[in-house]
């Protein structure tokens, strides 16, 4: 029993991996020639790029991924074709119940922990100056701002359809025929809404010196408008705060540093010639 519960359990952790894995290799492909001929490389323990790179790196980076969850897959596929079979012994059984869902994290963790990373480090550039941001949610208090939602587009909310939807009828077939409850599937399905919930509620708020774009608990970043130097229309798909490739890119210089903001507003142009106006004043 607690055999078949490992395997099951796997079972579901691979295929998330798989599909985490084709979609960071897949969609800069499908993507590339939006994506900037320079990005950066390399950061600093400081924190800031020091290097700046060619995107033809990502080659290199996707082939390291593949490689490294190859070597693993193979590791796993060892160990469970040992454990399951009949000339196993007592200690593939322990390696099956132990090592084997050990390496099978680890392969998920590999896979998913750049994009984390990435997360959190987009985070700490979008803190700012203390003072200034204090100054800055000051004015949010007294202030009503002018609020945008962002745009949804099509096909990523079919996309966030099927998968809740896919994992929802899991639930209730498997409740319903075996009258058993996929505790696994349901975590997901709560794990995937904690996620595309506050995405789909983006909202950027344009108040009389910055503006803010505010994602719930996945963050808030903000924005003078006085260290805006440029504004443009872009279908640019790096990740960003934004759920549509009809975007706004809005570059800007905090403390020497360039740095640009990629937003996806509904009603782009009315938010873009309004941005535009602040910035002039």
């Amino acid at each position: 029993m607690r055999e078949e519960k490992v395997l099951r359990t796997c079972k579901i952790v691979r295929k998330i991996t798989v599909i985490i894995g084709l979609a960071v290799t897949i969609l800069p492909i499908l993507f590339w020639n939006y994506i900037p001929d320079k990005i950066p490389a390399h950061y600093g323990v400081s924190g800031k790029v020091d290097r700046v790179g060619g995107k033809e790196e990502l080659i290199l980076l996707f082939f390291v991924l593949w490689l490294v969850l190859g070597s693993l897959s193979v590791v796993s596929y060892y160990l469970k074709t040992s454990g399951v079979s009949k000339y196993a012994n007592e200690k593939d059984n322990e390696h099956l119940q132990t090592i084997y869902p050990m390496i099978t994290w680890i392969t998920l963790i590999t896979t998913f922990t750049p994009i984390v990373v990435y997360i959190g480090k987009a985070r700490k550039h979008s803190a700012g100056n203390p003072s200034e941001k204090a100054k800055f949610v000051q004015a949010e208090s007294r202030e009503e701002g002018i609020a945008y939602r962002t745009a949804v587009d099509w096909w990523l909310a079919l996309l966030f359809i099927l998968v809740i939807g896919g994992e929802l009828w899991i639930f209730f077939q498997s409740l319903l025929n075996k009258g058993k409850v996929e505790w696994i599937t349901l975590v997901a399905v709560i794990l995937i809404l904690l996620l595309v919930v506050p995405l789909v509620r983006i909202k950027y708020i344009l108040y009389s010196e910055h503006f803010l774009i505010s994602a719930g608990y996945l963050g808030k970043q903000r924005i003078a408008y006085s260290s805006i130097v440029n504004i443009k229309e872009t279908h640019n798909p790096l990740s960003a705060p934004a759920c549509s490739l009809d975007r706004v890119e809005i570059d800007y210089v905090v403390s020497g540093m360039h740095k640009f903001a990629l937003i996806s507003p509904v009603h782009l142009k009315m938010f873009k010639k309004e941005l535009e106006s602040r910035c002039e004043k």
